[in-house]
């Protein structure tokens, strides 16, 4: 079983930075640095049954007509919580929308819903990073932590990308558009 989901990746040293607060939050909860990404749609869940070479053609030709094909920067902002009870909880570094990211996802969303192609679309756009997933994000040590860590701001980033990846317990690009 794996997710498949068009996402931007993120530049090395920003990974580096980032991973280095994940680990001080939640330690051995942290997720990999090759798995951050900001998803721009997210397809669903796959297997070998459901998923085969002519969805994957018309994954890849909806993507090519993507509208948007100039880079733009992208700024990182904040570090939060989503406790979802049952569902467990995500620590994330916020994602500032900007127009061009508007711009790329409803570009995405359009081309996909041309071709048909079903993706998650219930919940408004809230761009994040995942950087772990704790038993407990409401304890004290890591609600001061996320004090701590409120004003994280690193330099904008170029985003020159974006991809289809497949995500199961690691992250594996199938296909990269360039938006240059």
């Amino acid at each position: 079983m794996f997710k498949l989901l068009v996402a931007i990746s993120l530049p090395e040293v920003l990974k580096k930075q980032i991973e280095t607060i994940g680990l001080e939050l939640a330690k051995d909860k942290s997720k990999d640095p090759d798995t951050y990404h900001v998803t721009l749609a997210m397809l669903g869940r796959f297997n070998k049954d459901n998923f085969n070479q002519a969805l994957m053609q018309k994954l890849e030709e909806a993507l090519s007509n993507v509208e948007l094909k100039t880079p733009f920067n992208l700024s990182l902002k904040s570090i939060g919580c989503f406790e979802n009870g049952a569902k467990g909880n995500y620590l994330w570094v916020g994602v500032e929308k900007n127009d061009e990211l508007v711009a790329l996802k409803k570009s995405i969303d359009t081309a996909l819903s041309r071709e048909g192609i079903s993706f998650d679309n219930k919940y408004e756009y809230n761009p994040h990073i995942t950087i772990a997933r704790p038993k407990d994000a409401g304890s004290p040590e890591i609600k001061s932590l996320l004090q701590k860590y409120n004003s994280f701001s690193p330099p904008p980033f170029e985003v020159k990308e974006f991809s289809i990846i497949k995500s199961a317990v690691s992250h594996e690009k199938i296909k990269t558009y360039k938006l240059a």
